[in-house]
């Protein structure tokens, strides 16, 4: 019956929770980074080749009442006391310039073994209480010190308590904790640069501007605070003045493949996405934007094509990605919903146009009537279409006009400021359905925005009734350019495939022009071009159709980077195919991109990936495709909360009142509450829909068991 297989699926799905890892996420599996808790003794033993390479630069003391920090480069210690701290902030007291022989003593220590650097200091509960991580080894990933490149990957983080004397006091919420930041701390690659001069922070272009400008009284004063993941945890060093010892660490992927071309030279080809700690979160978790124009997924990728020649020429072509600039949320949602949108209209075109005609809104739907049968209906009436139901979380969208205008104000002014002159949206959401109305929001908002800021750069008193509608790309004279392309229907193999996606190439090929890339000739040479605008593209996660169209744009920009440098081009042609000996490695740099970023937001790699390693869509992509999306159903319902409160921990210090949702959206609360819980304990009364969702689950956690056993390397990685 159907009550019997709801009960037993319910309980095959409760158990699966109950069995769920959820102290690690699905990235943790797949981390090289090794996490260790100090517990005081420890066995001597040597040291591994990264770890004795950080040894001749820094050393950490381990006392019981304090930590000494010792730079080999310099004169004076850094003294962290071990139970004394900030009765302000809590946090842990520390003194600089300390000479050697005073810090040290003549006490032996109880540990001693070199460093990287400091990573932050973290608030948990008693009685761990505050804990201090440490960088304790890394691997170089680039070494280009002509062209200011050198960043390194952290391999081995150590987590020290700072309180004194914890005994055997055991507390399950501390202990969770501290599981929670040592999980997220190995899910999450961290990038960093010993020399000032290469701010992992920062673009190539951003990097040689400050190169132009007067030092800073400390490096980390000059770091992209988007970018700068331990900002926040380091502040006890910046308060202190311990300026040496904050070493600004960015989370994000970088790949660098070198590759020999046709005439014999050597090009190395690096790709950097720097993901922003504002507003970070997991997929359903965290939409839209926050107060202060920060928006969710927030990716900034730079591809770089070096000359390994001696001359230091180089050039560098940068995109963003980021949710839509909205106060928006996609909360997690079990319960089947109808065709009919529930996305309110929030910005009301005379709202944003007084003299233009009011539009009337959609009539809402009625009650829902009894139940009528064909036999009981004149012939001559037709039979009303039947809407079938749809497995997709409601869109739930902010009313408040002015908040959302001010929202996206903030946000898009921040990117004029950063990336000059023109930022072109380029959205690929659907254009029906909540998609559609979503879109049409951020289309009028921005119409609205690039008039009025167009009359400000001009000098011009502006107001809301002289805004109306515009062509946002419209030429340079626009601070703002918006394209709209409908990805799923415009590929869709009824209408041509993928290969469509030359209209979107032709409808921005003259920004893409406009826009340019940073070129450097040379060391300590002006360059001689700057990149003067930036492609700002998004759908509903910024994942997957986002990978395939930024993948688009780079492959355009490329081949002017390889023509700027001189680079054989022998097997390609402007417009189509790259060189024959850098097509590979192109698309496996942008497709091993597309898996670390979806990885991080969604919990496994990126959909639509055939397309961008192969050209072409596969059936075993397609297979691949199913899995990941099934391990993302459950993922986003069951474990996401738990990993956006490891997320919210990683980056701010602390577990504070106000976060118990795990951080997440307010709008979604609510919706939660009547969606997971109220399918778990739902009585069936003749409404079969919870037994087909629990069905569809089911059949997800199914799917995903059996695939990786048909498909060439479809290991799960949940």
């Amino acid at each position: 019956s159907i009550a019997g297989t709801f009960s037993m699926l319910r309980l095959l799905i409760c158990l699966l929770i109950t069995a769920a890892p959820h102290s690690s996420s699905a990235v943790a599996r797949r981390s090289r980074v090794e996490i260790k808790v100090h517990t005081g003794g420890r066995k001597k033993k040597g040291l591994d080749p990264a770890e004795r390479a950080a040894a001749a630069a820094r050393l950490l003391h381990v006392y019981d009442d304090r930590l000494v920090f010792e730079s080999t480069d310099r004169d004076g210690c850094l003294v962290v006391e071990r139970g004394s701290f900030n009765t302000e902030d809590g946090s842990p007291l520390c003194e600089t310039a300390v000479p050697v022989e005073e810090a040290v003593g003549v006490t032996r220590p109880q540990d001693s073994f070199p460093i990287v650097g400091i990573y932050g200091v973290y608030a948990l509960p008693p009685p761990v209480g505050p804990v201090l991580v440490v960088m304790r080894a890394s691997e170089p990933v680039l070494e280009a010190a002509a062209h200011h490149m050198q960043y390194e990957r952290v391999t081995k983080l150590e987590v020290i308590p700072l309180r004194r004397g914890q005994g055997n006091e055991k507390s399950p919420e501390a202990t969770h904790q501290l599981d929670m930041l040592c999980g997220s701390l190995a899910a999450h690659d961290l990038f960093f640069s010993r020399t000032p001069t290469a701010d992992v922070t920062h673009t190539m272009q951003r990097t040689f501007d400050m190169r132009q400008r007067a030092a800073a009284s400390a490096p980390w004063q000059c770091a992209d605070r988007r970018f700068f993941w331990n900002r926040r945890v380091s502040s006890f060093l910046q308060a202190a003045g311990a300026h040496e010892w904050v070493l600004p660490v960015m989370n994000g992927f970088i790949d660098v493949r070198r590759c020999a071309s046709g005439d014999g030279s050597d090009v190395t080809l690096v790709l950097i996405s720097r993901r922003s700690a504002e507003r970070q979160g997991t997929r359903l978790e965290r939409r839209g934007l926050d107060e202060e124009g920060n928006v969710a997924n927030f990716v900034e990728t730079e591809q770089c094509v070096l000359k390994e020649d001696g001359t230091g020429q180089a050039a560098s072509y940068v995109q963003i990605r980021g949710s839509i600039p909205l106060f928006w949320g996609h909360p997690p949602h079990m319960r089947c919903t109808s065709r009919q949108s529930i996305l309110p209209t929030l910005l009301d075109w005379a709202d944003l146009y007084p003299h233009q005609p009011r539009h009337t809104p959609a009539t809402p739907l009625p009650p829902r009537a009894a139940p009528t049968y064909p036999h009981t209906q004149p012939r001559s009436q037709p039979q009303p279409k039947i809407q079938q139901p749809r497995y997709r979380p409601p869109f739930h969208v902010s009313q408040d006009t002015a908040r959302n205008f001010h929202g996206l104000s903030l946000h898009v002014d921040e990117l004029l400021s950063l990336y000059q002159q023109r930022v072109v949206f380029v959205n690929l959401i659907d254009k029906q359905g909540d998609q559609g109305r979503l879109g049409q929001l951020l289309k009028n908002a921005l119409a609205k925005f690039a008039v009025l800021k167009r009359r400000w750069l001009g000098g011009e008193e502006a107001s809301m009734e002289d805004a109306s509608p515009i062509s946002l790309g419209d030429g340079a004279s626009s601070p703002l350019g918006h394209v709209w392309f409908d990805f799923h229907r415009e590929c869709a193999k009824k209408r041509g495939g993928w290969v469509n996606l030359r209209k979107l190439e032709e409808q921005v090929q003259d920004d893409l022009g406009n826009h340019g890339f940073f070129a450097l000739p040379g060391r300590d040479e002006k360059p001689l071009r700057m990149q003067a605008g930036v492609m700002r593209t998004n759908c509903v996660d910024c994942l997957d159709r986002t990978n395939v169209v930024q993948t688009l744009f780079a492959r355009r920009i490329l081949q002017e980077q390889l023509d700027h440098l001189g680079a054989d081009t022998d097997g390609g042609t402007k417009g189509s195919a790259l060189p024959t000996w850098l097509e590979q490695p192109f698309r496996d740099a942008w497709s091993e991109n597309a898996d670390a970023i979806s990885l991080m937001y969604a919990g496994t790699p990126a959909l639509k990936g055939d397309f961008t390693r192969k050209g072409r869509r596969t059936k075993t992509g397609l297979l691949k495709d199913g899995m990941n999306s099934a391990q993302r159903y459950w993922l986003n319902h069951f474990i996401d909360p738990h990993r956006q409160l490891a997320i919210f921990l990683f980056i701010h210090g602390e577990l504070s009142e106000g976060v118990a949702d795990g951080g997440s959206d307010s709008e979604r609360s609510e919706d939660r509450n009547e969606g997971t819980g109220a399918l778990l304990s739902a009585e069936v009364e003749g409404d079969p829909r919870p037994a087909k969702i629990l069905a569809l689950t089911a059949g997800c956690i199914l799917v995903s068991l059996l695939v990786p056993l048909v498909v060439p390397g479809g290991v799960i990685q949940s």
